[in-house]
């Protein structure tokens, strides 16, 4: 069961994941398909089914990352710099939110 459940997730969600990657962006797809290989690689899936799911929303959470650095920058310039300060402290908690996500410690 536990076996059908990971191909499952891997033959459905696989496509659509990386359609959806290479939609936003050729450098988030190519990340997304060498996380996968990865972790289909070392079994990662066969321990947990939805780490495809976990996989996708680690990639595009580190590529909105520099996005959120740029905004913070831009709000400096402006003066507004508790909002800046914001959006670093979210900036930096979300790389490390991230980080324990691909380490595997979510569990």
């Amino acid at each position: 069961m536990w076996v059908g459940l990971c191909v499952f997730f891997t033959l459905f969600l696989l496509p659509y994941f990386t359609k959806e990657a290479f939609g936003e962006n050729f450098i988030l797809g190519v990340s997304f398909i060498w996380s996968v290989f990865w972790a289909i690689s070392f079994a990662h899936i066969l321990k947990n089914p939805a780490m495809l799911i976990l996989i996708y929303v680690c990639v595009v959470f580190s590529h909105q990352l520099l996005g959120l650095f740029g905004v913070a920058r831009e709000s400096a310039l402006q003066g507004d710099w508790l909002s800046a300060l914001i959006m670093v402290a979210f900036s930096i908690y979300l790389i490390l939110e991230t980080n324990r996500i691909e380490r595997g410690d979510y569990l």
